[in-house]
């Protein structure tokens, strides 16, 4: 692959065009769940009738038909990686196999994020089509503090999940395994267990990250002293590793500029949201239950359109998603348009637009202006070269 087409992606940010679809794809196959988790935004205890999603929410998933057609779309597009997540329990989608094996086709990376209570059921499934990771929200390293982060917990859930993960990581071929944590009030205290699990687990990554709180939760926030009291399990947690690859970090060092941001109205990302355009309309989707396409994580209250309606193609070379473009890269998350998305609260792509940043950054000129004359056909004119520093 020539250095141009490996880098196609930076070619269409430098000249305001996009040259090619989304590399990463986030998909929320179903909002039915079988947990609890205490933070979520839907199926936590601690939220409010009234601030809950409508009942028919809880019911949507994605019509298959309708997925299998987009991923076709993304495989011709250019699609490197697509993680099945969102609202619910991605292993409760009907057609999950049929989903997984739509994407193992084209040799697309896939990541599943599960809860594990029925991983047991798809370990078969998920070796015979080699999935490349699976991605376990687990937030505890006790059965203790399982039962208090998953308050319908069943007795025993917690050692089941971890003999599933020990069955799934057997044998010749097995999905590699991202342990994710949640941290809160809850859960803190055992920040540095959470990686010796990992470690008994043969994970090849953990994940930690700070809850993000609705007003009905917002009780689950560490105070400043457990902030403090959580930095120092951080550095309990180092130094527990000593070889430099026996596990990995996933943004370790964001995860700790989070906890150090004490303010009193909750703004993890507020200064380094703005340190850098957000370049997630030439690299990501998420795509909703519902068939919305969001542009960001956090954007789903700004849908770019409905792949029930249109086809991906059309919608990633839409008006809506031109608008985004535009005023992500050359606006402040002040601006009025992103008020829903609240990305100072937390952006869930930040690590993302700081990995392409580093790309960014690290081209040579003559690299530079190699991509800058790089011709290729355009799916959509953004802006005019230069309209930001890059």
């Amino acid at each position: 692959m020539s250095f141009e087409i490996a880098n196609r992606d930076l070619a269409g940010i430098l000249q305001g065009k996009v040259l090619e679809g989304p590399r990463h794809v986030v998909i929320d196959i179903t909002n039915r769940c079988n947990t609890n988790c205490i933070a979520c935004w839907t199926y936590s205890p601690l939220l409010q009738k009234e601030n809950k999603p409508p009942k028919s929410w809880f019911k949507e998933e994605i019509e298959i038909d309708a997925f299998e057609a987009m991923i076709e779309d993304l495989a011709q597009m250019g699609v490197e990686r697509i993680r099945f997540t969102g609202g619910g329990e991605p292993l409760l989608y009907r057609e999950i196999e049929r989903a997984i094996r739509a994407v193992k086709k084209h040799n697309i990376i896939l990541a599943i994020t599960t809860n594990g209570i029925i991983l047991h059921k798809y370990i078969d499934l998920l070796k015979e089509c080699r999935v490349e990771e699976i991605a376990l929200s687990l937030w505890s390293a006790s059965d203790q503090s399982y039962k208090a982060v998953h308050p319908k917990a069943k007795e025993g859930e917690f050692y089941r999940i971890l003999e599933s993960v020990r069955e799934l990581r057997s044998g010749v071929f097995s999905p590699t395994v991202h342990i994710l944590n949640v941290i809160n009030q809850l859960n803190y205290h055992e920040i540095s267990k959470m990686g010796d699990l990992g470690r008994n687990l043969g994970a090849e990554a953990v994940y930690f990250t700070l809850v993000d709180a609705l007003d009905d939760t917002k009780g689950l926030v560490l105070t400043p002293e457990q902030r403090t009291s959580a930095l120092l399990e951080v550095e309990r947690l180092k130094s527990r590793f000593y070889a430099p690859d026996e596990i990995r970090w996933d943004n370790l060092d964001g995860f700790e500029q989070r906890l150090r941001e004490v303010e009193e109205e909750v703004q993890y990302d507020k200064t380094a949201v703005d340190e850098l355009p957000c370049y997630m309309g030439w690299h990501f989707a998420r795509v909703t239950a519902s068939g919305d396409v969001a542009p960001c994580c956090r954007g789903v209250d700004y849908p770019m359109g409905n792949i029930h309606q249109h086809s991906f193609r059309e919608i990633w070379s839409g008006d809506s998603y031109h608008e985004f473009r535009k005023l992500s890269m050359l606006e402040k998350k002040d601006h009025p348009y992103f008020k829903k998305m609240n990305c100072y609260q937390m952006c869930d792509n930040l690590m993302h637009n700081r990995q392409i940043q580093d790309r960014l950054e690290s081209l040579s000129p003559s690299q530079r202006e190699m991509l800058l004359n790089f011709q290729a056909p355009v799916l959509q004119s953004v802006f005019e070269p230069g309209s930001r520093n890059q």
